[in-house]
């Protein structure tokens, strides 16, 4: 024990100017190297969060955009199946070889503009009522498909194009739509984003570990064998994370990835290179160490002056220093003496006397502040809800019908114009749907307006649930109803047929009895149809045209539809 505190007290300077000197040293350059390793390390940390947040993210997002392209592709041939499958039946039966033909041309011109490899439509039983390129993988029987699953991805084979399949059925017609698709049609989901910066790659992977997208770097896994990288098996053993680990090629990389079972097992996985995520960390250190030696040479200049120019007074106003760092705001350094000590010591007093008196000021002035700020945020709070519920009111006075909740005829104007706008770009047809309720104004007459505007809120909501959410239905006033559809076929014969199929589906609808609070009431309904498809239309000439067709209806002796052909092709025989 002796021994030691014998070598203690000869590193011990035995100045007290050096003792200074190797305090000041000490007090400076240690919190400063705790400062800098903390701030070093929150740096790292940061950018190492930052980068697996980015990696997460776009995991995230790919497998959102991949199965939302699968939900659109199976709302897509939902829509084929719903149109032509009573479409076809409906021109041809009961001759079943012309259903046949009719529903394999309109099949073949949906796998054309749907980019596919083939398609398979069966109909009431019938294998292969309608087929188009590729069969399926199951050539015997019929695809497989758990609940939930959106397609299926074969394995793949050598010298084939690696596809997908997806399976759209229709309980109500009792058939179903096998679509083939290239796995190129995925491509466009999987392009490295700028967020996993030069290195970044994102791809998809099935239940086996071998790709389906196209690998951004060449490397036998994946494609000979399976990809045996550790985030690869923990992604197929059903886990969702981040974490840094060896890619397929072995090189350090933040994974993220997404476990995909709306494909029966596979994996998005998306890569950035730790070396490019770290690298601002080189830059980072080189500067701390610049700053780190910067810091010590001032302090040891620093500490040299002082020490030379101190003696003993300054220990006690070290001391006194201490006290208050520590909060004691009574301690007062020794003004004793006419030397700079003393000077310093009186200097010293004055300053923590205002010190004391200006935190005293402060915080006065912080509490009024709050308590004014406080009051300030809640009127302003206050004023913004007031602002943005006036402005609410004043949207659905200007736009939608107060009572049934519907567009009015200034929206109704403004989305038929831009309908008419949008038929010039694409040429597929639109079609307009006038609507008057047949015996609406005996109910009034009868049992009052309550009734009628309890009638026309019901219309409403069987109107709104016979069309597309892509459909507007309008109220023009009175029981005057419009119903707008949007991108119907391009053939003008197609899209007639396809108005007529959602006219006798609204006749359906709004000719059941209305059960009202104090009666039940029978309304049927007349509808004027046009179609348009010229640009050059005006909405006032297709609103007139359809409201003619309307009267038409009602001449007719009601509860009827009737097209108009106004804007009619000469060549077409829609009508």
């Amino acid at each position: 024990m002796n021994k030691i505190l014998s070598i203690l007290s000869y590193l011990i300077p035995k100045s007290i100017a050096n003792r200074l000197l190797a305090t000041i040293l000490v007090v400076t350059l240690v919190p400063t190297a705790m400062v800098g390793w903390i701030g070093y390390t929150a740096i790292y940390e940061n950018i190492r969060q930052e980068k697996i947040k980015a990696v997460g993210f776009v995991a995230e997002e790919r497998r959102d955009q991949l199965i939302q392209k699968l939900k659109d592709e199976h709302r897509r041939a939902g829509q084929f199946i719903d149109i032509n499958v009573p479409r076809c039946k409906e021109l041809f039966a009961p001759s079943k070889p012309k259903i046949d033909k009719c529903l394999q041309g309109a099949l073949e011109i949906y796998t054309r503009r749907e980019g596919a490899l083939g398609a398979s439509l069966h109909i009431e039983g019938r294998k292969g009522a309608a087929h188009v390129g590729l069969p399926p993988p199951d050539e015997e029987g019929d695809l497989k498909m758990l609940p939930g699953q959106l397609a299926i991805f074969p394995p793949a084979k050598p010298g084939l194009q690696r596809s997908y399949y997806i399976l759209e059925t229709d309980p109500i017609s009792h058939s179903s739509l096998a679509m083939n698709y290239p796995v190129e049609s995925l491509d466009e989901i999987f392009v490295p984003p700028h967020l996993l910066g030069v290195s970044g790659e994102t791809f998809l992977s099935d239940a086996d570990g071998f790709f389906i997208t196209k690998p951004r770097y060449s490397s036998n896994q994946g494609k000979g064998v399976p990809i045996s990288a550790v985030p690869m098996e923990k992604c197929l053993q059903f886990n969702n994370t981040e974490m840094l680990e060896l890619d397929y090629r072995a090189v350090p990389i933040i994974h993220g990835f997404r476990y995909i079972p709306e494909i029966n097992g596979g994996c998005i996985m998306a890569h950035f290179d730790q070396a490019e995520a770290f690298a601002p960390l080189k830059t980072i250190t080189w500067a701390l160490a610049f700053i780190s030696v910067l810091i010590t040479l001032l302090a040891f200049m620093s500490a040299t002056y002082i020490s030379r120019r101190m003696s003993n007074p300054i220990i006690a106003l070290h001391r006194v220093t201490l006290r208050i760092i520590g909060g004691n705001h009574d301690a007062f350094a020794d003004e004793t003496g006419n030397d700079e000590i003393a000077e310093l010591g009186q200097s010293f007093n004055l300053m923590t006397r205002q010190i004391i008196k200006h935190e005293q000021e402060l915080e006065g002035k912080v509490q009024k502040r709050t308590v004014e700020l406080e009051l300030s945020n809640a009127d302003l709070m206050a004023a913004i809800d007031e602002l943005e519920e006036a402005q609410k009111k004043i949207k659905e006075m200007a736009f939608y019908d107060s009572l049934t909740q519907l567009p009015n005829r200034r929206l109704l104007n403004e989305r038929l114009e831009r309908s008419i706008i949008a038929r010039g770009r694409n040429r597929h047809y639109g079609a307009l749907l006038f609507l008057d309720l047949d015996n609406f104004k005996i109910l009034n007459d009868t049992h009052g307006h309550q009734a009628g505007d309890e009638l026309l809120i019901k219309a409403a909501k069987r109107l709104k649930a016979c069309v597309r959410e892509s459909d507007t239905v309008a109220r023009l006033g009175g029981d005057e109803f419009i119903v707008l559809l949007e991108d119907l076929d391009a053939s003008r014969d197609d899209a007639a047929v396809e108005a007529k199929l959602v006219a006798k589906k609204i006749t359906s609808a709004l000719s059941d009895a209305y059960e009202l609070e104090n009666v039940t009431h029978k309304c049927t309904v007349s509808i004027g149809i046009v179609l348009f498809v010229d640009p050059e239309s005006k909405a006032d000439a297709v609103l007139s045209a359809a409201d003619a067709a309307m009267y038409d209806a009602k001449k007719s002796g009601k509860n009827v539809f009737r097209l108009s052909d106004a804007f009619a092709d000469p060549k077409s025989t829609a009508l």
